[in-house]
Parts: structure tokens; sequence; C-alpha cells
């Protein structure tokens, strides 16, 4: 297995095909616990202080980025659009596409709204690679279609609120109206009862002795 890293002053950035740091680091489940092995396919790409600084490097979330390959011998570097408002930034990933190494395609995507939401940047690491018979193992019902889009995003119409103050979180509504969007979403997905509301409870049996 080919292992694509990029490195900024000791911080570990993407790597290819892991939805984490490196092997060794927070890669997977799979690889917790274990030293990284890194085989004669190994290149490390490392972006020196003198041409980004740790401020410009926060600022555009640089290091947020994927790897993703094209082919077997190239790849492109799916990258927050902040990176192209820190000039150092895009101009280190236009030389670094134009260089000697895999990535030959740089591509920029807009995740504002994800980081307003609660979300962020880190969504483009969230990558799970599966082999055929992994993926025919898991549940069909979570892999995206557009039919799938269409019922998600009727979904989110119809549960989510357009906007939430502090004085709602002490509303016992709001905890309806979470269980019930939770459970529909569970069932679209086809999970199952995977939260603790949505399961059983054992009734409580009193008796009393006289």
């Amino acid at each position: 297995m080919t292992i694509q890293e990029v490195a900024f002053n000791g911080l570990v950035g993407p790597t290819h095909n892991y939805g984490g740091l490196s092997l060794g680091n927070v890669a997977s489940h799979r690889h917790a616990r274990t030293v990284a092995k890194l085989g004669d396919g190994f290149q490390a790409i490392c972006v020196p202080e003198t041409r980004v600084s740790l401020d410009e490097a926060v600022r555009s979330y640089l290091f947020n980025s994927e790897l993703l390959s094209l082919d077997a011998q190239r790849m492109a570097l799916i990258a927050p659009s902040d990176c192209e408002q820190v000039p150092s930034v895009q101009a280190f990933l236009e030389e670094l596409q134009a260089g000697d190494n895999p990535i030959c395609e740089v591509h920029f995507l807009d995740l504002r709204q994800s980081m307003q939401n609660g979300g962020g940047p880190a969504c483009l690491r969230l990558r799970v690679v599966l082999n055929a018979e992994e993926r025919a193992a898991a549940n069909p019902k979570v892999f995206w279609t557009p039919e799938l889009d269409g019922r998600l995003t009727d979904w989110v119409n119809r549960h989510y609120r357009d906007r939430l103050e502090a004085k709602d979180l002490g509303d016992p509504e709001l905890l309806n109206e979470s269980r019930t969007a939770l459970d529909e979403l569970s069932q679209l997905l086809g999970l199952g009862p995977v939260y603790p509301f949505q399961k059983p409870t054992t009734p409580l049996t009193i008796s009393f002795a006289f």
C-alpha cells in the first residue's frame, strides 16, 4: 500500500485513503495503537514554515484536505476553499500541483455552510475505504443515491428548525422534535433502533410484603 502524507512543522496532515492522521495515530480503528510502517512507496511532502506560517495553515484549513486516487499513479487533493483566500497557501498548492509528485489536481470546496451549522472542514477527512466484499456486507441504504438525496433533503426540510436560541434548549418540545427526527432518520437509513429512546424499556415492578 502506498501512503501519501503531508507534514507541517512536525504536524501530520492528510494521509492517503485514511479518514484521520497517519497509521500509528488515529487513522482508523483497524490501525489504532499500531506503529506506522513506511514502505518503499512512501513519499513525504513537507510544507516549510518559510512558505506557509502556522497562522496561515490554521486560517486556510490546509491540513483538513483529503487525498484521493485518480488511478494507480495520480492523485487529487480536495481542499477547503479557504485555501484560495490565503495567497501563500494558494501559491504552494499551485506549485505542488505542478511539481514532481502524484498530486496532479487540486479541487476547492466551499465548506462554510457546514461550518456555520456546527460542522467543519474536517468533513473532507471523513472517508472510509471499502473493498468489494466489505461494501457488499454493509447496509446498502446508507450509500448515497439520487433517491436517498431527495429523501434526506425532505427529512431536513420537515424536521430542522430555521433558528435555535438558548431559551429553546429548555423547551420539552425540542426534545420530542429531535427524537421524532432521529427515529425517522434511522428508519430511512435502515439502521434499526440505535438510540436509547427507541429501545423498549423493562417495566419497573414493585412488590410489597406484609
